[in-house]
């Protein structure tokens, strides 16, 4: 009776150990896998935040090449309004010593 009593009792040890080792298993197992998946999801969070990075900076790149280019249009137009200016002064200034010239007379 008593070996049978020992025997029992090594018996349930043993099954609610196996239990227990059984039950930390799976929660490890399901903590895993909801890394895991925390994991892709972060990786592919990464990977769209790369690929909007990207497209942003095509954008920005784009945006300062209008840019550059309204610049240099608008330096053609001030250097052509500059020379007319200075064309303009200088008949102005020819027009002044004529009539200088002209009331010396």
């Amino acid at each position: 009776m008593d070996s049978i009593t020992v025997g029992l009792g090594a018996l349930i040890s043993l099954s609610s150990g196996l239990l227990g080792a059984a039950a930390f298993w799976f929660k490890i197992k399901n903590s895993v896998e909801i890394l895991n998946v925390k994991l892709c999801n972060i990786e592919k969070e990464n990977s769209e935040i790369k690929r909007d990075n990207e497209k942003d900076a095509i954008v920005i790149h784009q945006r300062i090449a209008n840019v550059k280019q309204e610049v240099e249009k608008n330096r053609e137009k001030s250097d052509a309004s500059l020379e007319e200016i200075k064309k303009d002064m200088a008949e102005m200034k020819i027009e002044i010593i004529k009539a200088i010239g002209d009331l010396k007379r």
